[in-house]
């Protein structure tokens, strides 16, 4: 059951930065909800491009995200109790979410912590390609990613340490080599206590969960159907993002390797 002091765990990033295979690794701990971009909620609720109001759920009506609870979270949100009502209609003691950037935390309320994922510099930056809406990777469109990448992380960075909102970085390529090992050590980080003892069977295999969130880049539905996008992180289980080795050539990885703003955001990460 959830009470008044439930925690709020936030993730803070870019685009295709890894957030919903964090958020959905920690989904299956006792007392820990993953929601996903909330946000959505506000400002696209019946959006069918983002499969609204659950990614695992859509076409199907979603139990956890229904009609009546999004009606009383937009009521919720006008007197700043966007959180409070999700965890208490949830029945959760931590909530999860990647609602990822400044301006939607600050508009749903700050969370208590932020996780903060990394990948490969190569891997960010090829998902930053992807992202924006890029089909061939050119030196034109690794600038562009660099640049995006370094503008968007850096902002974000900036906006927790004015307030005061404490950041653990998360090697998410470190949840493919252990993920029962790495989900173990974040749960000790984060001091979620007894829910440690729950870490193993969801880190061993997440598609053993159910799971309903908001947004996100793929769901565990997709992959189950065979249908879910190449670069999803689960097969039946955690695995890297490492498409960037067979898709840069060794002058583009050394391109972006030594650019000083990834040198930048590297040290921001560690």
């Amino acid at each position: 059951m959830s009470h008044p002091s439930s925690r709020v765990i936030g993730i803070l990033g870019p685009s295709f930065c890894g957030s919903t295979i964090l958020g959905l690794c920690l989904d299956g701990l006792p007392g820990v909800a993953f929601v996903g971009e909330t946000h959505w909620l506000l400002d696209d609720p019946t959006s069918t491009l983002r499969r609204l109001p659950c990614r695992e759920c859509y076409p199907d009506p979603c139990p956890r995200f229904t009609p009546e609870l999004i009606a009383r979270l937009h009521a919720a949100q006008a007197e700043g109790r966007w959180w409070p009502a999700m965890a208490a209609d949830i029945g959760c003691d931590v909530l999860v979410t990647s609602d990822k950037v400044p301006s939607s935390y600050d508009r749903l309320g700050l969370p208590d912590v932020l996780l903060s994922p990394r990948k490969h510099p190569c891997a960010h930056v090829r998902s930053a390609i992807r992202y924006l809406h890029e089909d061939h990777i050119t030196d034109e469109t690794i600038e562009a990613a660099i640049g995006w990448l370094h503008e968007h992380t850096m902002m974000g960075l900036y906006w927790a340490s004015e307030r005061d909102l404490p950041v653990v970085p998360v090697d998410i390529a470190a949840f493919a080599r252990e993920p029962a090992v790495e989900l173990h050590n974040l749960c000790t980080r984060l001091d979620l206590g007894d829910f440690v003892q729950g870490f193993a069977a969801t880190a061993a295999d997440p598609t053993n969960s159910e799971h309903h969130h908001v947004g996100g880049n793929f769901s565990l539905r997709d992959r189950r159907a065979g249908t879910a996008h190449r670069s999803a992180y689960f097969g039946t289980a955690v695995r890297p993002d490492d498409q960037w080795r067979t898709e840069l050539t060794p002058a583009q990885i050394n391109r972006i390797t030594t650019d000083p703003r990834v040198r930048a955001l590297e040290e921001a990460w560690s």
